[in-house]
């Protein structure tokens, strides 16, 4: 599946019904960044149990912080204390995949948020600049106005809200739109503008555009 920064997807887990007489098998879904065998690296949220019911058999992975491939990994309990794990590095992972698609992986890769595209900035009147620009990928925007070139970075993971501040700088839009007008600007000054593609709290590096 693709998957970008911000996102959060859904494993399906399938585990069988009883073994030799022993209680339903249930089986925890461990996620880390960069890590094949989940030895090292790091560890993108705890462990996510599908459940014991045949209405819980699925896991959610943490919120994907940043781009690069993720891995997975998938603990079997069969209710004895015998655990068995199965992830990217290990030969089980083979016999595993005999029984699903052959598409079956224990990885995915994340890639970052790109900017709108075509943003630009134009005078209409003395007092309104007139914003349009084009959405990456059908990600929201968040517009911010600067009083010069220099614009503070968005907190990834924070809600940002119109008229909230951002270092120095001021929120002025969010939204699903492709146009904007910003309003009550005093004449004869440069306004700067940043438009940010947005996906769950999380931003792309900008767009400028200024007017």
């Amino acid at each position: 599946t693709t998957a970008y920064v911000g996102d959060t997807l859904q494993l399906n887990i399938q585990a069988w019904q009883s073994w030799e007489g022993n209680d339903r098998s249930y089986a925890t879904v461990f996620g880390r960044y960069s890590d094949a065998d989940l030895t090292s690296g790091t560890t993108e949220g705890a462990g996510r149990d599908p459940g014991s019911s045949t209405d819980a058999m699925y896991a959610e992975t943490p919120k994907f912080t940043q781009a690069g491939t993720f891995y997975w990994a998938m603990r079997v309990s069969y209710g004895i204390g015998n655990d068995f794990f199965f992830d990217a590095s290990r030969a089980e992972w083979s016999d595993l995949a005999l029984a699903l698609p052959s598409s079956a992986s224990l990885s995915i890769e994340v890639s970052a948020l790109s900017d709108p595209t075509s943003a630009s900035a134009a005078a209409n009147g003395q007092t309104q600049i007139d914003l349009t620009w084009s959405k990456w990928n059908s990600r929201e925007v968040m517009i911010v106005r600067s009083a010069d070139a220099s614009f503070t970075a968005p907190t990834a993971n924070t809600d940002y809200s119109v008229g909230q501040s951002i270092g120095g700088d001021e929120v002025v839009y969010r939204g699903s739109a492709e146009s904007f007008s910003d309003t009550g600007l005093s004449p004869g000054t440069i306004y700067y503008y940043k438009a940010y593609s947005e996906n769950y709290n999380y931003y792309s590096a900008g767009a400028t555009a200024n007017a």
